[in-house]
């Protein structure tokens, strides 16, 4: 899990292009690294999906990314509920006042509780259903 130390960095899309050094897609597609960032994603790289990036905002992951793909609109299409893409375009956070900040931020938090809850969920019915077949299996053979 990462620090929160360079989640606190990522809200800077400064910080997050800084992540797409290693970017294995062609840099003058229209898919380019500069417009990831201003989306709100981070280069978040793994072995099934070399070019897997990560919304800092929503925890929304993309990969496949074609050579005209838009990531602002790729991220609307994918993440609708995201805090970021309902901020004023383009989004600068050192632009925002306290308030507006801390009620950004609450947005943020409130969202990834929800998708920590829903996938909490969906392990605990995953897990009650095993339960479930498998004392279905002992009880009736």
């Amino acid at each position: 899990m990462e620090s929160q130390k360079s989640i606190n960095l990522l809200l800077s899309e400064t910080e997050r292009l800084k992540t797409f050094e290693s970017w294995p897609n062609e840099v003058d597609d229209n898919c380019t690294p500069e417009k990831l960032a201003q989306a709100g994603f981070y280069f978040l790289p793994c072995e099934e999906s070399p070019d897997n990036v990560c919304c800092i905002f929503c925890g929304k992951e993309l990969d496949g990314w074609a050579p005209d793909d838009d990531p602002l609109e790729e991220h609307r299409k994918h993440s609708k509920a995201c805090p970021f893409l309902a901020m004023p375009q383009p989004f600068a956070i050192e632009k925002l006042t306290i308030k507006q900040f801390v009620e950004f931020m609450k947005s943020v938090t409130c969202l990834a509780v929800e998708n920590q809850f829903n996938k909490k969920t969906k392990e605990f019915q995953e897990y009650a259903d095993s339960v479930e077949k498998a004392l279905r299996k002992h009880v009736l053979g």
